[in-house]
Formats: structure tokens, C-alpha cells, sequence
């Protein structure tokens, strides 16, 4: 999986002239589109807070899922909050972003 993503930045970087560090945010952007429609569609994806991560040594990369902290007033939706009374405020405050990882989706999909 890795050394595709590498393969895919180098080519493009030199075919196109563009920087290896704009391809690997485009490639993560769109890892986050397709994930979102692949795991999450029909089920308020415009709203799921998705982020990827490439390693741009490696090209391995891990998606994130996340939710901010609100206060429990302000909890209008939860595919991307999490209020304040449902974590732990020892370890949590408003406006913290939590996130956890999730499956990612496979590269060859995107590439193609």
C-alpha cells in the first residue's frame, strides 16, 4: 500500500510539476471523500469529521475519526460532537477535538 502512494506522489511530482507535499494532501483529501462514501453515505457523511494521514517517508498512512467536545446545550450533531457529559472532563475539554482510528479504505480505488 505504501510504496504505491510513493509511486503515485514521485510520478505526478515529476510529470506535472507540482510539489510531493500538495500531492500528498490532495491524496489525503481524497481518501477522506472516498472513505466518507464508502463507510459512511446515508448516514449524515457531510457531517462525519474524517482525517487522514500519510507518512510521507513510508506512504503507509492511518484515517482518523473525530469529534469535537461541546457543551451538552450546544450537542446538535453527534456524527461530528461529542458532548461534554458523555466523556471524561479529567481527561477532556470544550472544544478538544477527540479522535479515533477507523478502518481506512484501500488506495488501489483512489489511484485508479
Amino acid at each position: 500500500m505504501g510504496r504505491e502512494i510513493l509511486t503515485v506522489v514521485e510520478t505526478v511530482s515529476n510529470e506535472k510539476g507540482v510539489s510531493r507535499e500538495a500531492i500528498f494532501e490532495a491524496l489525503e483529501q481524497a481518501l477522506v471523500a472516498a472513505t466518507k462514501k464508502k463507510f459512511y453515505e446515508g448516514t449524515n457523511s457531510e457531517e462525519a469529521q474524517l482525517r487522514v494521514e500519510i507518512d510521507r517517508r513510508t506512504g503507509d498512512y492511518r484515517t482518523f475519526r473525530q469529534w469535537t467536545v461541546v457543551a451538552d446545550e450546544d450537542h446538535e450533531m453527534p456524527a461530528c460532537q461529542d458532548a461534554i457529559s458523555d466523556v471524561d472532563p479529567a481527561k477532556w475539554s470544550i472544544g478538544d477535538v477527540r479522535e479515533l482510528e477507523v478502518e481506512s479504505i484501500e488506495f488501489g480505488r483512489i489511484a485508479a
